[in-house]
């Protein structure tokens, strides 16, 4: 059958559109492992879009097809099975198009001699261009592409990763990241996620199923703890802060006594040293959720006096301790589980040096800290020569590509530290309400969070009350003595009506 003219043309006859002149038989075009799945979105778009526009105004494009160096067998667009050198690189909706139409043949260009991997990644391109290609066949196409160039990679002793095929398909590495996690539901038919009408959706999904999740351990492991039932008492908020489980007008059953076990996560040694020792490297492997920290910064907190904290003379001689960084971020990176994040204090003027560090070690950075704006006076002697500084960074390191529970956190959040500094004894204490506004985006009840320059303990016991897990390390006994103390008050203070004893 041969081609309508109109169908090459425009309704303006002097502009024709882009062909090569090759024509080829629908029949015999193979279509062989397309990223794409024939569902109802694409079909809907073919009949209501596509097959007018060409009728109207011709084939604007044509399909693109492989010329194989030997005939394949495989099925074609109608689901016969032929043997034929011609395969399908990019155009399928055209292609069906064409067979709506009732039509024999079709323009083409021709690209020959492509690998597979290179197959995907025309068609992925093409694809991700597209205002209507469905969010799921975009994730199989991410996912298609990636592991195609992770296998050559391997074949060919060389390395890939996530942040390679990011570069390559022209997104951002944490949209690969999360395109690999995604596919591998919609390749199990996860019928939820399959129904979402958006990756976002589909995204609030698994964190619904993994918040479901935890919910329902802590709450068996808050049966189980129960052995002898000497009271009743209500879920109050204190304990639904602490366990994460949804608030509930029942009343449960919960043992009058608990035992804290702070000898098993309270340490009084440092917890690295410049030299890469310390208790730290006793941490095991990827069993940690979280570093959250104050890296001391050349100050003798030991002998420096509470009611000096707010005279700052001039900057703090920080490079006595800056050997502790490499050290720290090595064994952080080590024992962080992945997809976690490493949060730390710092003096801006080493940023350049630690994204050095942290990059050496393997962490990826975000691109600008978090920043505490104190609202506690700040003096200097040097009044009339500088600003004081009323304000710390606070460095984001990430191993993996974890997200935050909240879309749309603050990134400079103001406090006051004066009571803090009164209350937990150490003249470098943060706010809790600070701390608590940085954990409230990452926390899930029962993460283990770490804190290897511990103080006397402010940050860990905001983390405590939104229900982490310590792991703590401070050589400095006088602090360690303090932190002992402060740790047993926020349990006290979070289990109200229960008798604790301490390990």
């Amino acid at each position: 059958m041969s081609i309508n003219c109109s169908l090459f043309m425009s309704p303006d006859s002097s502009k024709t559109h882009s062909t090569t002149g090759l024509l080829a038989n629908i029949a015999d075009i193979l279509v062989i492992d397309r990223l794409r799945p024939d569902d109802d979105t694409e079909r809907s778009y073919i009949e209501t879009e596509l097959v007018p526009s060409i009728a109207d105004q011709g084939l604007i494009v044509p399909i693109i097809l492989n010329k194989l160096d030997q005939p394949t067998t495989g099925p074609n667009i109608y689901g016969d099975t032929i043997t034929s050198d011609l395969r399908l690189i990019e155009g399928w909706s055209r292609l069906v198009a064409f067979t709506y139409l009732k039509l024999t043949e079709i323009p083409y260009a021709e690209r020959a001699s492509l690998s597979n991997g290179e197959l995907h990644m025309l068609e992925i391109e093409s694809n991700i261009r597209r205002r209507n290609m469905p969010w799921q066949s975009k994730v199989l196409g991410i996912y298609k592409v990636h592991k195609e160039k992770t296998s050559r990679a391997k074949e060919a002793r060389e390395r890939w990763g996530q942040r390679a095929t990011g570069e390559l398909l022209n997104i951002d590495v944490a949209s690969v990241n999360e395109s690999l996690k995604m596919a591998n539901f919609i390749l199990a038919n996860d019928e939820e996620v399959m129904a979402c009408q958006n990756f976002d959706s589909a995204k609030k999904v698994l964190f619904r199923r993994e918040q479901k999740r935890v919910e329902e351990i802590l709450a068996q492991r808050t049966v189980a703890e129960v052995s002898v039932v000497k009271t009743q008492v209500p879920f109050s908020r204190d304990i639904i802060s602490l366990t994460g489980v949804p608030n509930s007008a029942l009343e449960i059953q919960i043992e009058s006594t608990v035992s804290i076990p702070l000898s098993n996560c309270c340490f009084n040694k440092p917890s690295v040293t410049s030299f890469g020792d310390g208790a730290l490297c006793d941490v095991p492997n990827a069993s940690v959720d979280l570093i959250f920290t104050d890296i001391p910064y050349g100050v003798d907190t030991a002998d420096m006096l509470l009611a000096d904290v707010s005279l700052i003379e001039g900057e703090h001689k920080v490079d006595e301790n800056m050997a502790l960084f490499e050290p720290f971020l090595r064994e952080s990176f080590r024992v962080l589980k992945p997809d976690t994040f490493c949060l730390f204090f710092y003096d801006i003027s080493h940023h350049n040096l630690l994204l050095d560090l942290a990059k050496k070690v393997g962490f990826f950075s975000q691109a600008w800290p978090l920043m505490w704006h104190k609202l506690s006076q700040v003096q200097n002697r040097a009044a009339n020569c500088q600003w004081p500084k009323d304000f710390e960074y606070m460095m984001v390191l990430r191993k993996g590509r974890p997200t935050l529970r909240d879309a749309q956190p603050t990134s400079v959040i103001a406090a006051s530290s004066a009571q803090e500094r009164k209350h937990y004894g150490h003249p470098f204490a943060k706010p809790v309400s600070f701390c608590q506004k940085v954990l409230a985006p990452i926390l899930a009840p029962g993460m283990v969070v770490c804190d290897p320059f511990v103080g006397s303990g402010s940050m860990i016991c905001a983390a405590i009350e939104l229900g982490a897990k310590p792991l703590v390390f401070e050589k400095i006994t006088e602090h360690y003595n303090r932190l002992l103390e402060n740790l047993k008050d926020t349990y006290r203070r979070i289990h109200p009506n229960r008798e604790i004893t301490f390990l």
